[in-house]
């Protein structure tokens, strides 16, 4: 048995000659031990043709056998998934090392920041791509020669999922002008849209606290809650974007001010001003008021769904798929939440259209289209607020809070929709679509959605629902009524309107 097991090393180091002399150096070199070719030369030949073979500039730049397989690996059953991206990171991490081959170190972060590598590292999904499913074990693939390799879980793809650099988009980005354009304009955008909204709320929670005197459904100890709850939300949800532990604490400080205000509300009820009567104005029909509840639910189960996937690194948003039995059932939850999305976005437009058709396609039907008379109440609110007007403006069935809203969904829903089919059908995308697409779409739909969020948690929940004089809950969207006093306050033109066609 020696005698042949001899024999076959002996066969093994003679058929490997060739491989070696066509890669320019013996299998004797640092990179493959000679015991190890002699029993694995399959792994060996593949080896010595790989971009690891290749000369080191600096003694032990290049792995070899142990570097992957350390201590005796004979003794090992096998090495998992999660060792061999821990192995790959160990070496291309490294700026000096991979500076000397031209190589971007940033090729890691960018892997863990991918839907891949989120999804394997961060919530265990062992069937994601790692390093070696794209470039190999042994014999390792350069970046431009792995396309091929996303073929074997998307099928019908034409290679053109690695072509954008799907799992390394930071890369794809640096090398991109358009790419650098799209995710600043989205940066820009968020920044700029966040900074005015809450400075029109802190204007607004001024005018209450110090300058006017409190609604009458809600007392200035009530105000100065939802302001410091308010402001607690926004705090957490900026420290949640830094990563920071300190974000679900001044969450939970928000909700405890938002009850305590509550609480309140509901002991002062029985000493508050009496409504003066119980009429009620309609404001929304049965169909306006489906699709904003279909809109609002699915908006909803998108963000619990999608946000733990953006803030991988923050661990406690990981709870949000326990509500799904897991990253699996959470995919699921999403997509269905897409479908609804997609199907009151269509209702919407269908009912858009026919009562367009009922006004004989005339313009002025477009009661959501901004006017001059929407700046001049921006204006003018802002004056009233600093007690530099006597009295708030008379606003329309519309004012531009309402306005900002709705052309809000108007614009973020297309792109929401358009990236969000080309995420989830990556290989039809990939066959019919440019290589940019999918960086393009990963983009606006993460960033897009970001911005959403945040304008329904800061902008929406602060004006129809935590604001003093609609606080605990403006009811409107469920009962599609306003009583008199709220006609009175909110839409005076359009009461006045509605009273002198009704003769009152």
């Amino acid at each position: 048995m020696t005698r042949l097991y001899i024999a076959l090393m002996l066969i093994q180091l003679i058929l490997l000659q060739p491989v070696a002399a066509r890669s320019g150096e013996s299998l004797s070199h640092h990179n493959t031990p000679p015991a190890c070719v002699g029993c694995h030369a399959i792994q060996a030949r593949d080896f010595a043709s790989s971009i690891h073979a290749r000369p080191n500039k600096h003694a032990g730049d290049h792995p070899t056998c142990a570097t992957c397989h350390p201590g005796d690996p004979h003794t090992q059953t096998g090495t998992l998934r999660k060792t061999h991206t821990k192995n790959c990171s160990g070496c291309h991490s490294g700026h000096a090392r991979m500076q000397r081959y031209g190589i971007s170190a940033s090729a890691i972060s960018s892997y863990e920041h991918s839907y891949h590598g989120r999804a394997f590292l961060h919530f265990g999904q062992t069937k994601s791509a790692t390093c070696t499913d794209c470039h190999g074990a042994h014999s390792i693939l350069a970046p431009n020669n792995a396309g091929h390799t996303c073929t074997k879980c998307h099928h019908k793809t034409k290679n053109k999922l690695a072509a954008p650099g799907v799992s390394h988009l930071a890369l794809r980005i640096n090398d991109s002008p358009l790419l650098k354009i799209e995710r600043l304009f989205f940066k820009t955008l968020t920044l700029t849209i966040m900074l005015c909204l809450a400075m029109m709320i802190t204007f607004d929670l001024y005018g209450r606290l110090f300058r006017r005197s409190p609604s009458h459904k809600t007392c200035r100890l009530i105000a100065i809650l939802i302001a410091l709850g308010f402001y607690c939300l926004v705090g957490g949800i900026a420290i949640a974007a830094f990563n920071l532990r300190a974000a679900q604490h001044l969450c939970i400080v928000w909700a405890i001010m938002t009850a305590s205000a509550y609480i309140i509300h509901k002991l002062r009820q029985p000493s508050a001003v009496k409504k003066r009567s119980d009429r009620y104005y309609t404001r929304f029909n049965l169909a306006q008021r489906a699709q904003h509840i279909l809109l609002a639910g699915s908006f909803t189960l998108l963000v619990i769904t999608g946000m733990p996937l953006r803030y991988a690194d923050i661990s406690w948003t990981h709870h949000f798929n326990t509500l799904f039995g897991g990253f699996q059932g959470a995919r699921i939850a999403h997509r269905v939440g897409a479908i609804i999305l997609i199907i009151t976005w269509i209702w919407h437009c269908i009912d858009l259209i026919f009562r367009w058709k009922q006004t004989g396609f005339s313009l002025k039907s477009w009661s959501m289209w901004p006017n001059r008379k929407d700046i001049t109440d921006l204006i003018h609110t802002i004056q009233y607020n600093l007690s530099l007007q006597p009295e708030r403006p008379h606003y329309d069935r519309f004012h531009f809070r309402q306005k900002f809203d709705y052309l809000a969904v108007c614009w973020g829903m297309p792109i929401m929709v358009a990236s969000g089919l080309v995420l989830w059908f990556p290989a039809a995308a990939g066959s019919l679509l440019p290589s940019i697409a999918q960086p393009v779409a990963w983009i606006a739909h993460s960033d897009e959605a970001l911005l959403a969020m945040l304008a329904i948690v800061v902008w929406h929940l602060y004006n129809v629902h935590l604001n003093p004089d609609n606080f605990p809950s403006n009811q409107s969207w469920l009962t599609g009524k306003l009583s008199e006093s709220e006609m009175e306050r909110e839409h005076p033109l359009e009461k006045a309107r509605i009273d002198a066609k009704h003769g009152v």
